[in-house]
């Protein structure tokens, strides 16, 4: 398994309307959610590694880690420009809890220790 494992695979989904391209997963998945313009394609990359290191907590909390980089997947970057206000031009990881609420935006590289506190809460929050 390598670090691109754990990226689920791009959403071409065709969207017309304003629907969540993620409202699949409600209930059932948090997602951790990886943006970034073209031009910060290795600050994904170094993320994916990271995130590679602690795959195993991240599948006991049914975590899944999703990318955008640049426009592609076109439908999931607009929706977390609209609804999440992602700015276009800056790296941001955003986790989703399994309530579609987002548990934290930041807009740097995430660890272990920033991740782990705030999913087992949302785990009792949901």
């Amino acid at each position: 398994m390598s670090a691109a494992d754990l990226v689920v695979p791009s959403l071409s989904l065709g969207l017309q309307s304003p629907i969540n391209p993620l409202a699949g997963y409600r209930g059932r998945n948090q997602i951790l959610l990886l943006l970034a313009p073209q031009r910060m394609e290795s600050d994904i990359g170094d993320q994916l590694h990271q995130l590679y290191r602690m795959r195993h907590e991240l599948e006991k909390r049914d975590t899944l880690v999703m990318t955008v980089v640049g426009e592609q997947p076109q439908e999931l970057r607009d929706w977390a420009e609209q609804i999440y206000d992602v700015h276009p031009q800056k790296f941001t990881v955003l986790l989703i809890g399994k309530d579609g609420s987002v548990k934290m935006h930041r807009e740097q590289r995430v660890t272990l220790r920033d991740l782990l506190p705030i999913m087992d809460a949302a785990k009792y929050l949901a």
